[in-house]
């Protein structure tokens, strides 16, 4: 099972006895508080399930939440509402031991023992080569899947929408602050409004006429 840290990870507990389970975690989303729940449980719990990890450590892969946004809530909370994208190889890097371990609690033990059994989507645990294999691996399994080239190019461009992404919700930011921002939203729903009722108005007439269509045949029915 993998996902987003949060409670929908609690169904991981449904699984089978020593199922893997990967976390992601968002940006600065680490320590104490994100560990005393999946993880820690899952430990606590004699690893009925076997936890993995992956830490957002790249900010062009992340970018704020809602509450951040605004400036809402506890300013501790605001990491964990980020907006997240990982990278394959970061998967691939955790997917590649659970496929070695299994079900096997001791395989699994091992790898905590030597703190793989997370990391960062920097993956700055690993050797030029190490990456350049995981790259390598990661490339031939697109390419295998068909249109492998233009996935990979798909995911560049997703990469570089990313960052413009994060550009723009910057200059929202800001705009938010000198209150701009409610005046273009205030503009956004007028032009709702009037598309909306531009389409009405084009759907209202033939609607109308169906009616009288099904008023006269009901009259000559009867």
């Amino acid at each position: 099972m993998i996902g987003m840290h949060g409670e929908g990870l609690f169904n991981a507990f449904f699984m089978p006895l020593h199922s893997s389970l990967i976390e992601i975690r968002p940006l600065n989303f680490t320590g104490h508080h994100p560990n005393q729940y999946m993880k820690d449980m899952a430990h606590g719990d004699g690893d009925s399930i076997f936890w993995w990890g992956v830490n957002v450590a790249t900010p062009a892969h992340s970018a704020p939440g809602v509450l951040e946004l605004q400036k809402r809530g506890a300013p501790h909370t605001w990491s964990r509402e980020r907006h997240t994208f990982v990278r394959l190889m970061a998967l691939q890097y955790l997917l590649e031991r659970i496929t070695l371990t299994r079900t096997d609690r001791s395989r699994y033990q091992s790898f905590r023992d030597r703190r793989e059994h997370y990391i960062t989507d920097a993956l700055d645990k690993l050797n030029d080569t190490q990456r350049h294999r995981l790259l390598h691996h990661v490339r031939s399994s697109a390419a295998q899947q068909g249109g492998g080239e233009r996935r990979l190019l798909l995911r560049e461009h997703v990469g570089a929408q990313r960052q413009q992404q994060q550009a723009r919700v910057q200059q929202l930011d800001g705009q938010l602050q000198s209150g701009q921002l409610l005046q273009q939203r205030q503009l956004e729903a007028d032009h709702q409004r009037r598309v909306l009722t531009a389409a009405v108005a084009d759907v209202l007439p033939g609607v109308q006429m169906q009616d009288r269509q099904q008023q006269q045949q009901q009259q000559q029915q009867q």
